[in-house]
């Protein structure tokens, strides 16, 4: 160093080596700052789902019927069903008040009741009856999430069984199957 300043090799030093120390640090923060939007997007659909979770098990809970909508159509709820974004089925919950409440997925993956959006992204429903007494039925409920590549946030599912102590629709009989026993009897006779 000479008595008048610094030399333009020691500002050029001086330079490089705080440019080093920048980009290490921008990496680590921008490295950080995604991994932050990450875990807010995951906890914001975990939330969702939750959410979601509780206001279709809630509707469940106290329904005196659950049926599966297809074109207009109602039939009750016996085996599986899984509604999506393509198919065109809704999701009908009557409550002991003869309150209808109807549950859809949007082609934006969004989950409406009765047209009213409770939020997303929901990509599939699945409602499941597990169990069936002579005093209702016992239903295993599955939303699933896609994946969100654009945020690398992984697809995820939420299960929870809900107990429905109004729905008691019995399982399909083999009534079928008892004509057909009678038929024969009756062909053994002739």
């Amino acid at each position: 160093m000479s008595k008048r300043g610094f030399t333009y090799v020691e500002l050029l030093a001086v330079l490089i080596i705080v440019m080093l120390v920048v980009s290490l640090v921008s990496d680590n923060f921008t490295q950080g700052l995604k991994m932050w939007i990450t875990a807010s997007k995951v906890s914001e659909m975990r939330q969702y789902l939750r959410y979601n979770m509780q206001t279709l098990c809630d509707g469940i809970r106290f329904a005196t019927k659950v049926n599966n909508v297809i074109s207009s159509s109602s039939t009750p709820i016996v085996d599986e069903v899984a509604f999506n974004n393509s198919t065109n089925n809704q999701l009908e919950v009557t409550t002991t008040d003869d309150t209808v409440t109807k549950y859809e997925i949007t082609s934006e993956n969004i989950l409406l009741s009765n047209s009213q959006s409770l939020g997303g992204p929901i990509a599939e429903i699945t409602i499941r009856r597990v169990k069936i007494y002579s005093f209702g039925s016992l239903y295993e409920v599955t939303l699933a999430t896609e994946a969100l590549e654009f945020e690398t946030v992984p697809a995820m599912e939420l299960k929870q069984l809900v107990y429905a102590p109004n729905v008691s629709v019995s399982a399909p009989d083999d009534d079928d199957n008892d004509d057909d026993d009678d038929d024969d009897e009756e062909d053994d006779d002739d």
